[in-house]
This record gives structure tokens, C-alpha cells and sequence, in this order.
């Protein structure tokens, strides 16, 4: 039995074949008796599956459709990605009211002022290291 023939087999259990691979494929099962009791295995095969196939229960579509009725609550990543513009809008006004109260205490935005060095002397500043 060639692999080509097993292979065309295969291939006519789940799809229809053009004249030309029907013919090949008769030729083939005419010439191997191997290949004829592959065919009959894999038929037997495909006839155990579709009766044992499960009943269809009744109640599934009805609980599908009662679960989609229901009203579903928003994840938590939805509600966070909701707020993200107010929650950064927030940021921003905190750090301009921020930096507005360092200027008006200090009168100016330099990096000292930032910090909270600028009135530091470098006693104090040693005095901090050592502590």
C-alpha cells in the first residue's frame, strides 16, 4: 500500500473527491486488499463515533440563554480603565498644586527649592550624612 493512496483515503472520509482522485482512489482500493481493510476500519470507526454521540439536552439552550439575560458585571480592569482619564487628570492637578505651593513658599522652582535643600548649609548637610 503506497502512502499516497493512504493518505488520498484519509483525505475522502471528511472532504469530496474530484472525478480523478475518485478514480485513483477505486483503482487503488481495487489493487490492495490493505488498503480496502483500512477503508473498512476507519468507516467502522467513523460509524462508533456518530452513535455514541451525546443527546442534545433541552435545558442547555434555555440556561445559554437565561446566562446572556443576566445582567454581567463589569470586571474590575474595565472599571480601572474607565477611570484612567480622571485618575490622571487627578495626578495632574495634584502635582500643579503641588509645585504652586513650593513656589509660592519659596518663590521660585529651582531644583534646591524641589528637593527642600535650598536653605541647607553645608554644616548641615555633613551633619544629616553623619546622622
Amino acid at each position: 500500500m503506497k502512502q499516497e493512496w493512504l493518505d488520498l483515503l484519509i483525505y475522502s472520509m471528511d472532504h469530496p473527491l474530484t472525478p480523478e482522485e475518485q478514480k485513483t482512489l477505486d483503482e487503488a482500493l481495487s489493487l490492495s486488499d490493505a488498503l480496502k481493510k483500512e477503508q473498512e476500519q476507519l468507516l467502522a470507526v467513523r460509524n462508533l463515533l456518530l452513535q455514541n454521540t451525546p443527546p442534545a439536552s433541552p435545558i442547555f439552550v434555555e440556561n445559554v440563554i437565561a446566562k446572556l439575560a443576566r445582567p454581567q458585571q463589569p470586571k474590575l480592569t474595565t472599571i480601572i480603565v474607565d477611570l484612567y482619564p480622571q485618575i490622571a487628570a487627578a495626578c495632574v492637578l495634584f502635582i500643579a498644586v503641588a509645585l504652586s505651593a513650593i513656589y509660592v513658599s519659596e518663590g521660585s522652582l529651582t531644583y534646591d527649592a524641589l528637593v527642600g535643600v535650598n536653605e541647607l548649609s553645608f554644616g548641615d548637610a555633613n551633619t544629616l550624612i553623619d546622622y
